[in-house]
C-alpha cells in the first residue's frame, strides 16, 4: 500500500489527475519527470450551467458529456426537468425491453 501512495504521489507532483495516465512516449519508464506537462480535461461545470444552456448546446455534447448532465439534472436540476429526465428514461427502458415507448403526460 505504501509502495501504491508513493507512486500516486510522483503522479501528482508530474501534474497528472487520479487516474490519468501520462502522454504516449512522454518520459523513459524510468520515473523521469516528462517533457510537456499534461494537457487539462475540460470537464462540464453543471453547477454554473443553467439547465436552459444545457438543453440549447445538447447537440454539441458528447455521449459522456449528455450522461452527466442527465444524471445532474434529475438529481439536482429543477422538478420540471425531473420529471421529463424520468419519463425520457422509463421511455427508453421500454424500448430496450421491446415495448412501446410511453408518451409523456402534458400538463
Amino acid at each position: 500500500a505504501q509502495e501504491k501512495a508513493k507512486d500516486m504521489q510522483e503522479a501528482r507532483s508530474a501534474g497528472l489527475r487520479a487516474g490519468q495516465l501520462p502522454p504516449p512516449g512522454a518520459g523513459d519508464g524510468q520515473g523521469k519527470p516528462f517533457k510537456d506537462p499534461p494537457q487539462p480535461v475540460n470537464l462540464l461545470d453543471l453547477d454554473k450551467m443553467k439547465p436552459e444552456d444545457l438543453v440549447k448546446n445538447w447537440a454539441a455534447l458528447d455521449p459522456k458529456e449528455k450522461q452527466q448532465a442527465l444524471d445532474h439534472l434529475s438529481v439536482q436540476g429543477p422538478e420540471f426537468y425531473r420529471k421529463h429526465i424520468k419519463a425520457f428514461r422509463a421511455a427508453v427502458g421500454n424500448l430496450q425491453g421491446g415495448q412501446p415507448a410511453l408518451k409523456p403526460k402534458r400538463n
